[in-house]
């Protein structure tokens, strides 16, 4: 199986001053273009107070028109190096554009600096026209079919992608992230687990069905990592990535391991140099609060 990567094309329009916007005093920028760092698309570019070089400029986003007709994409703030501009402070911002619209069809972006009593002033008074593309989005997007057929048995991906978990919304700690596949079985009182493995911390999404998980923050994660720097242990950095319930307590389950460690066998190694991986298993006898090698 493939995955699909298709493209979204954003048109970027400055748009000239209209009723129920006028220039900011002071206020000039420009709004570059796009670029997509990782899965996102961001509008870039740079503002600049005339009155105070030195101070962050806040900007806001319209879509395919300017206020009061256009749709609010949010607000941010410079805060980025631009040493292009020859001037003290930091000029550049960078805006996520809202995951919901990045939906693989035409669209224009407006960007605005907002003064202090509210005044916006669009960016780059020039009024140039730039069309970038960008990256589709993983939930908006139209859903890539998934099927197969084979012995008699048939499967269809049914409903479009959907977010169920989010770290920047539901994480637990900085390293709770999803460095692993997504899994889930029904624990002993019936509820859904749901859990997607990092080292040392893995916490589990519980609820009645996949569509109403929470992170279960106060029970901590499930598993640490020993941080073991003895080879023949396995238990340097450890990721608990493939749970399954036997009954309605004991869970299993097996562990990718890291061993990075291997300037304790040879001096001449650079710490961190290299890594060794292995498998492990672990246990849970209370339902996966805490599973142990």
């Amino acid at each position: 199986m493939q995955r699909s990567s298709p493209r979204l094309h954003f048109l970027l329009l400055i748009a000239p001053c209209s009723v129920g916007v006028a220039p900011g005093p002071g206020i000039t920028g420009a709004l570059d273009g796009v670029s997509p760092p990782g899965a996102a698309s961001s509008a870039v570019g740079w503002a600049v107070d005339a009155a105070n070089t030195s101070a962050p400029v806040r900007l806001r986003f319209y879509l395919n028109a300017p206020p009061p007709t256009g749709v609010l994409l949010g607000d941010c703030f410079t805060g980025s190096p631009r040493p292009d501009l020859g001037l003290p402070g930091l000029h550049g911002f960078s805006f996520a554009i809202p995951e919901k619209y990045l939906d693989k069809r035409n669209h224009s972006v407006l960007g605005f600096g907002v003064s202090s009593d509210g005044v916006l002033a669009p960016l780059n008074l020039s009024g140039a026209v730039k069309s970038d593309t960008f990256s589709c989005g993983l939930v908006s997007c139209p859903m890539l079919p998934i099927s197969a057929n084979a012995s008699g048995v048939s499967v269809q991906a049914v409903g479009s992608a959907e977010f169920v978990w989010q770290h920047s919304v539901d994480g637990c700690a900085f390293g709770d992230g999803a460095d692993s596949p997504a899994r889930a079985f029904r624990d002993a009182s019936g509820n859904v687990v749901l859990t997607a493995a990092n080292a040392g911390s893995t916490y589990r999404r519980v609820g009645a069905t996949l569509d109403s998980v929470k992170s279960a923050c106060a029970s901590g994660p499930i598993m640490g990592s020993a941080g073991s720097k003895d080879y023949f242990k396995l238990e340097d950095l450890e990721w608990p990535t493939a749970p399954y319930a036997i009954n309605s307590t004991h869970v299993y389950a097996l562990v990718h391991n890291e061993w990075h460690a291997p300037e304790t066998l040879n001096p001449a190694c650079k710490t961190g140099g290299a890594w060794v991986n292995g498998i492990t298993i672990a246990v849970s006898v209370d339902g996966e609060d805490n599973e142990k090698p």
